[in-house]
């Protein structure tokens, strides 16, 4: 019989470290790939061990295995199964009880971890589920402090549309302890939920609250600007000040915001802003523009560039387009998904495809009426002519 060390936090910090700086220096050496084949060289090691010390090091590593698959990938869906059942295996062995148990964080920060990998995917509702589950098993100490699982759970309730009670997730994680960073992301989670509400006088009164203050960072500036830019793009249906913005020596003439400003331009009414705004297929060969980071935001508006090009087959244009429409849960940020859904129908339309533009333009309706609990069917005030058209009212029939 095996004598059963008592995990303490002292210890499990302690442990943590370790691994971390392991696979720091096989990081350094080898890159991902090599980090992950450690991970599961050391984790194939322990998994027939009973040693309590053992346990604690092979819990760590598996959920440094998730997060590591969180950052670089590298894991299958059988394997991310196998490996959120080992680590509770290991924390039942130990006896480690979610809810009522000291330790009960543990079992949170594999749910945790799975969160981050499916919201990352695409998969927004197993995101928002796991991200409960981490709360609801680690009650007395969840990762991160009641602040950043509050936060955590706005995010992805925003992702899903329920942009009302986001709002007050956020409202609420504001009054909790967070990091300045965390601060700001909740500021601007309230922000973004008003804008999607169309409480634009409430935006607007914040905007000018926040910008008045010194103590945030640059870029939570630069993203107020943005906020700024959009509102006026809704509400006083104009582009220029966004267009403006983006151009170059501006600060917002970054990649994210360039992709963003592109699909606002396909879905606007009139075309004239195109010839404004740089090619994507340009932007993209840039070394000093950072496209790696969101590689489904840039295919959406490559094969949304695309359908301008009369030189490729339309049949081949249409496809494309699809793809993204299939996908378009891999929207990080859920206002990106609906710019996309009115780009892709306005051009569908005036490309004698009224079928898949009504079936699209459906879903950013849908979508709206969602965020909006049925106040409105256009969150940014840039469909009404869709609507009207005899393809979608079905008056023609």
């Amino acid at each position: 019989m095996v004598q059963t060390t008592r995990w303490t936090h002292t210890l499990i910090d302690s442990v943590k470290r370790q691994v971390k700086a392991e696979l720091d220096g096989v990081l350094d050496q080898g890159g991902p790939k090599k980090r992950l084949a450690y991970i599961h060289k050391e984790i194939k090691k322990l998994e027939s061990s009973v040693s309590s010390e053992d346990l604690l090091r092979l819990f760590v590593l598996i959920v440094s295995a998730l997060l590591h698959h969180k950052q670089w990938g590298g894991l299958l869906t059988a394997q991310i199964k196998k490996l959120a059942s080992l680590g509770y295996h290991v924390l039942q062995i130990q006896g480690v009880q979610p809810e009522t148990s000291q330790m009960g964080f543990l079992y949170g920060e594999i749910h945790m971890a799975l969160s981050q990998i499916f919201r990352q995917e695409g998969q927004h509702r197993a995101a928002s589920w796991q991200q409960d589950v981490c709360k609801q098993v680690a009650k007395r100490k969840p990762p991160g402090g009641a602040g950043y699982q509050t936060l955590a759970k706005a995010i992805r309730g925003m992702r899903l549309g329920q942009v009302s009670q986001a709002f007050l997730e956020y409202k609420h994680a504001l009054t909790l302890n967070l990091n300045e960073g965390q601060k700001e992301t909740a500021l601007m989670g309230q922000l973004r939920s008003l804008r999607l509400l169309q409480r634009r006088d409430e935006a607007n009164h914040l905007i000018q609250e926040l910008k008045a203050q010194d103590s945030y960072s640059r870029k939570f500036r630069g993203e107020l600007d943005w906020e700024t830019v959009c509102l006026e793009a809704m509400f006083c249906e104009n582009l220029e000040p966004m267009i403006h913005s983006v151009q170059k020596s501006n600060f917002h003439h970054q990649p994210v915001y360039l992709l963003e400003a592109y699909l606002w331009v396909c879905a606007w009414p009139q075309r004239k802003w195109l010839e404004k705004l740089p090619k994507i297929r340009s932007m993209i060969r840039k070394k000093d523009f950072d496209t790696k980071s969101y590689p489904f935001f840039v295919k959406a508006n490559r094969y949304l560039e695309q359908c301008f090009d009369k030189d490729i087959p339309l049949i081949i244009r249409i496809k494309d387009l699809g793809s993204i429409f299939q996908d378009s849960s891999q929207f990080l940020a859920i206002d990106r998904e609906l710019l996309y859904y009115v780009a892709a129908s306005r051009w569908l339309a005036k490309s004698q495809s009224p079928t898949l533009a009504s079936t699209i333009l459906g879903e950013y309706e849908g979508l709206c009426l969602k965020i909006t609990r049925g106040q409105s069917n256009d969150v940014f005030r840039i469909a009404g002519d869709l609507y009207e058209r005899g393809w979608y009212t079905v008056e023609s029939s």
